[in-house]
């Protein structure tokens, strides 16, 4: 998946699966209220194929449910905003978004209203585009991809890891961390929350949404692979005869 497509494997093994559970949480009822799915992570791990390819697996259940995907750099504060209020270095943190206009879209989206219009963000322009619009029409479920919204404890992350750019990390799992990202996920206005990482969240955290785990597997694809660097790292280091190792 890492040059944003996604395998038929990997829409029968993964994608398929998870939307069957989604659905089967969330599109047993009519909206309203509009169910909201939360796609988080870190920068550059697929976050936006992983959106898409879970709308067009939903789109595909019998239920044939209308699936909409909003990306939350459309309430990024344009160029020229972000300019006057002296944020254009902090594009990207909390602050150079326009949180209560991203509140009310979703708050309005989950009360069922009949029409919505969101703003696009180009990534050729890295710049709001000015006159368009995304259309929602009342969909059966909406997809949210690349929330900002965090605890206290998490923005000095930003700062440290200014990459990471405007989404949710789960840097730490001491228990400050963990009460600070059950802080966060829980003031997301979403209905459940699909989680990418490594452990299980759900198992950790009393949240007030449910989790979808999307799981997945490691499979080394070049050579010497994981095992021979280490090899290469205990040889070239003296490790092996300083430990005795053969």
């Amino acid at each position: 998946m890492g040059d944003g497509l996604v395998s038929a494997s990997e829409n029968a093994d993964v994608y398929g699966p998870l939307a069957e559970r989604v659905g089967a949480r969330l599109l047993r009822r009519e909206p309203p209220p509009v169910p909201v799915v939360a796609v988080v992570g870190s920068v550059a791990v697929g976050k936006s194929t992983t959106a898409r390819a879970l709308q067009e697996a939903l789109l595909a259940l019998p239920e044939r449910p209308r699936v909409e995907l909003i990306a939350t750099d459309g309430f990024l504060f344009p160029n020229a905003e972000l300019d006057a209020r002296g944020l254009t270095m902090r594009k990207g943190f909390p602050e150079s978004y326009d949180l209560p206009a991203l509140l009310r879209f979703l708050a309005d989206a989950k009360a069922g209203a009949a029409e919505l219009r969101a703003p696009v963000y180009s990534h050729e322009w890295y710049d709001i585009v000015p006159g368009e619009e995304q259309l929602v029409q009342r969909p059966s479920l909406l997809l949210m991809e690349g929330l900002a919204l965090t605890a206290a404890e998490i923005a000095p992350l930003y700062a440290e890891y200014p990459h990471l750019g405007p989404v949710l990390p789960a840097m730490g799992y001491s228990p400050a961390q963990l009460r600070a990202l059950a802080r966060s996920i829980d003031a997301v206005p979403a209905d459940v929350v699909v989680s990418g990482t490594p452990i299980d969240l759900a198992a950790l955290l009393r949240l007030n949404k449910p989790v979808v785990r999307a799981r997945y597997e490691l499979a080394e694809v070049e050579t010497p692979g994981l095992g021979g660097e280490i090899d290469r790292f205990i040889e070239r280091t003296g490790l092996a005869h300083a430990t005795g190792a053969v």
